[in-house]
């Protein structure tokens, strides 16, 4: 009986004994989705009973956050504790530290995303992406498959540029040359990125397919500025590398309602790395712990699941996990424990199983999360595959291959790294613009290609020198033949040059029904292109094929000037009748003003005669006393505001004189704005204009209008739907040439219907005569012109095109048809004379006036205080209201009664008793009166014999 239950206990125990442990050491942060992967994944292996029977997977941690900056010590760290090969999720730089490190012990390094070409080969470590070269070489086999033998690159700078580091030569080993390599700076936040630069190389590159390496968050500004530049225009091809996967961060809307159209027609070469047959399973189980199926996912996953699946075999092989696990074991305890001793680690023992670990791992071959794993001797993955496939409008190709129909994606062929490119026979390919057809890749050159350009006079677009001694190309000069010079310069082709046999731009002769001018001779062949101020009509593009437009204008009114008379009194007219009136009510304050503070103030002529009439000064004489009355001081106003400086000096109390320094502001702001009010009107041509629009042309009937046969202005106005210019064809003269019209023009009443550039221009060739009407109209785009669905011509057009964007983008043409016009020496008249100034554009100098004539007013009492301050200081017995009253009262009795005042004698200063009050004032003037009066008759009797 007792031994039925040691048996049945001894039954139990195995099944009671804790799992022996392998640990995996990881150098990401525990927190992270790579964690949370790796979690998920060793949860996967421990739940398979038949992979690792006995023993239980367990992840390990760095220990402190910043894994980069302790690196050595995580590493060692985990070592201590055990783990038998690593995970690094780092960049190459540090894993190649941790290489050095590990290796010699036999500990191996898996490492799931790096692709440098530096780790490849190394023992104990084994690659799971895509190595870089590999990389490079399925770009340049992609594009050799579609024949294209030049291609321009657009790379992302720093971290990303290291995936072309091998790119020039992988694509010379397959006969593609790269034009140019751009790299554009990464901003810290997408919509900052800036490429106009990159992309004016590209342009001006000698390829049309362009190759862009980039972060895929960047990717739509890029293309979004490349399509705005021209740069996915029919016959670009642009072909997007999307190392990870991440396409769908392109669209910053819903596909297919906000599908952009900057994004039709591109190709997108990217790894083959989430389609192995486990990821549907590993995906089931991932959405519900918020991991997201990405190329980081399944490289972790498989790193995982090649370390299991190596013990298993091993195993299987006659090294049971036990046995594995006890040899690991003795190891360690060989060696040192301690992390301080460990950092010698490179020269202890090495761990004799790891050789063998490493070997199982690269001889391991399944079907795992991202793809078919399988290892080449160089330790990467074998036979890499990458997926090639055409966004067209958010919809899966005719094919039918694509997996990624909901972010535009259509699968139309893959690349493998044994046998190359493959397209799938079903296959459609749409390209940008919707060509159907591949692009061509020929050399944007036209070097070697001599073209027959025919040309009409027409300044200061195309003029005609015929000096003697000159010939050729050398008689045309203008802002055309510049353009065209530099266009031969770049694109490396030579011309000649004629003018045009019917002197016209280019009509449908309604008789022949063929086209005469510039235009017929490119119809007829006779031209290859040309070179005129050619405007852009519907009529003519039905004709031929018009280049990029170089220039936009618009359409004048041109007239003779007729001078008009001026007015008897126009020299008034710069200031208006308020301010006239302002200007004399200013001046008779400012003369009131200063001849009330000349008596009021003691510090005025009359204030001072008053205080010592019997001065020798002369300004306290009798006749100093007037000399600021009224009369005088109305004087001094008008001399003073005629600049001729007054004869009777200037007021000597304060508040005088700031009314004088007001009236001297105000009077020298009047005159600068009268005198520049002035100049304007006497400057600017007064001419009658009885036609300001074409409104008023039509309604008018003194004046004839036209314009020059066989000029877009017989289509215009011809054909016009606008009643406006229905009105006007019924009634307009056509002439030959605009030589006919500007001597009709100037020798008759007739308006001239042209160009506003040549108008502008060909000013100066008539005297100034004549002047621009009205604001522009109509206008119209200036281009060159091509023979149509000529395919040989096409190609000259698209770098022609190229090249005229590309100058317009850098305001060249604008410049130099700036430089051409400013030839022309008149100004041209904006309108009538200046309108008159009114008062409240003067405001402020009213202000100003106001402003001063406030303060002498309020440093007239001042004077008035400061006077009675200093009687009271000479006589302590009046207060200061006393001394105030006393001097007013004496100012205020000598302006009514006009007599001669003063402080007593100085002989009779001592007989003065009690305190001044106005009463006792009063007393004292008629001593002080009779003073006067009988000094008076001393001064004017004669002299005794």
């Amino acid at each position: 009986m007792i031994v039925l239950p040691f048996l049945s206990l001894l039954l139990i125990l195995p099944l009671v004994v804790e799992p022996q442990t392998i640990h995996i050491g990881a150098l990401v942060e525990s927190d992270s989705p790579e964690a949370r992967i790796l979690d998920y994944v060793v949860e996967y292996v421990n739940r398979r009973n038949d992979l690792l029977p006995g023993f239980y997977l367990r992840m390990r941690y760095p220990q402190l956050g910043d894994v980069h900056d302790n690196l050595v010590y995580e590493a060692l760290h985990m070592v201590e504790k055990g783990v038998s090969v690593m995970i690094p999720g780092l960049r190459a730089p540090d894993i190649l530290v941790l290489h050095r490190l590990l290796s010699p012990k036999g500990l191996t390094l898996i490492v799931p995303f790096e692709t440098s070409d530096e780790l490849a080969g190394r023992n104990f470590l084994i690659q799971m992406n895509t190595p870089i070269h590999v990389l490079n070489k399925a770009i340049c086999e992609s594009v050799r498959h579609f024949n294209w033998t030049r291609i321009s690159v657009l790379a992302a700078d720093g971290p990303w540029s290291r995936y072309i580091q091998g790119l020039w030569s992988s694509c010379m080993h397959e006969g593609v040359t790269i034009a140019t390599l751009q790299k554009h700076a990464i901003p810290s936040r997408p919509h900052l990125i800036d490429v106009q630069a990159e992309l004016r190389f590209l342009k001006r590159a000698s390829a049309r397919v362009i190759v862009l390496v980039t972060d895929m968050t960047y990717a739509p500004r890029i293309l979004s500025a490349a399509y705005e530049s021209g740069l996915l225009e029919a016959g670009y091809a642009w072909v997007i590398v999307d190392i990870h996967e991440r396409f769908a961060d392109m669209y910053e809307h819903s596909i297919p309602a906000g599908f952009p159209p900057y994004l039709r027609g591109l190709l997108v070469l990217r790894p083959l790395t989430s389609e192995g047959n486990l990821l549907r399973e590993f995906q089931r189980e991932w959405i519900p712990r918020n991991i997201e199926t990405s190329p980081v996912a399944s490289l972790y996953s498989d790193a995982v699941l090649l370390f299991s699946y190596a013990l298993h075999e091993l195993d299987v092989d006659g090294l049971p996990f036990s046995e594995f696990k006890a040899r690991w074991a003795a190891f360690h305890e060989e060696s040192d424990d301690t992390l301080s001793k460990q950092i010698d680690l490179l020269g202890s023992q090495k761990w004799e199983d790891g050789e063998a670990l490493v070997q199982y791992m690269l001889k391991q071959r399944f079907n795992g999360v991202s793809r078919e794993i399988k290892f080449n001797s160089d330790k990467t993955v074998f036979d890499e595959r990458f997926g090639l496939f055409n966004v067209a409008d958010g919809k899966a190709s005719s094919g039918g291959y694509s997996d990624f129909e909901q972010i535009g994606l259509a699968k139309i062929g893959f690349w493998e790294s044994k046998t190359g490119m493959h397209i799938y026979k079903t296959a459609t390919i749409t390209w940008p613009s919707n060509l159907n057809r591949t692009p061509s890749d020929k050399p944007v050159t036209l070097k070697g290609k001599h073209f027959r350009i025919v040309t009409i006079e027409s300044p200061p677009f195309v003029m005609i020198n015929d000096g003697p001694g000159v010939t050729g190309n050398a008689r045309y000069v203008g802002f055309l033949p510049e353009m065209l010079k530099k266009l031969s310069g770049t694109l490396g082709f030579t011309y000649q040059l004629y003018e045009v046999g019917d002197g016209m731009w280019g009509g449908l002769d309604q008789e022949t029904g063929k086209w005469t001018g510039v235009i017929g001779d490119v119809v007829s062949g006779k031209a290859h292109f040309s070179l005129a101020d050619l405007a852009v009509t519907s009529a003519r593009d039905e004709a031929v094929r018009f280049s990029q437009s170089y220039f936009r204008s618009g359409m004048s009114l041109a007239m003779r000037i007729e001078d008009s008379q001026k007015e008897m009194f126009y020299w008034m007219s710069p200031l208006g009748w308020k301010v006239w009136g302002a200007v004399i009510l200013f001046g008779l304050i400012c003369a009131v003003s200063m001849s009330s503070y000349s008596k009021l103030s003691p510090f005025g002529y009359y204030g001072r005669y008053c205080a010592a009439p019997h001065s020798e000064s002369t300004d306290n004489s009798e006749e100093g006393k007037n000399r600021f009355n009224f009369k005088n001081c109305l004087w001094f106003i008008v001399s003073s505001f005629f600049q001729q400086g007054p004869d009777n000096g200037s007021p000597t109390c304060i508040s005088g004189r700031i009314v004088a320094s007001a009236w001297w502001v105000f009077c020298l702001l009047i005159i600068i704005m009268y005198t520049a009010n002035l100049t304007a009107n006497l400057t600017v041509s007064n001419m009658k204009r009885p036609i300001e629009s074409l409104e008023s042309l039509a309604e008018q009937s003194e004046y004839q209008f036209g314009s020059v046969k066989g000029s877009s202005y017989e289509n215009i106005f011809g054909s016009s739907k606008l009643q406006i210019y229905q009105d006007l064809a019924r009634k307009m003269i056509w002439l030959n040439s605009s030589i006919e019209a500007y001597d009709k023009m100037l020798s008759d009443k007739f308006v001239f219907i042209w160009d506003s550039p040549q108008i502008d221009y060909n000013q100066a060739s008539y005297d100034c005569s004549f002047t621009r009407v009205g604001a522009e109209f109509g206008y119209s785009p200036y281009a060159l012109a091509f023979p149509k669905n000529n395919d040989t011509m096409d190609h000259v057009v698209d770098l022609i095109d190229r090249e005229i964007l590309y100058m317009l983008e850098v305001s060249e043409l604008k410049k130099g048809f700036e430089a051409w016009l400013s030839n022309s020496q008149c100004e041209r008249a904006m309108g009538g004379p200046k309108d008159a100034l009114d008062t409240k554009d003067l405001k402020g100098v009213f202000v100003v006036m106001l402003t001063m004539l406030s303060l002498s007013f309020l440093t007239f009492i001042g004077e008035v205080i400061f006077a009675a301050y200093l009687d009271k200081r000479e006589n302590k017995d009046i207060s200061m209201a006393e001394a105030v009253r006393a001097r007013w009262a004496q100012t205020v009795t000598a302006m009514a009664k006009d007599q001669d005042i003063s402080l007593l004698p100085k002989e009779e200063e001592e007989e003065k008793q009690g305190p001044i009050t106005p009463e006792t004032f009063l007393e004292r003037l008629k001593k002080v009166r009779e003073y006067s009066q009988e000094k008076r008759r001393q001064v004017q009797m004669p002299p005794s014999a």
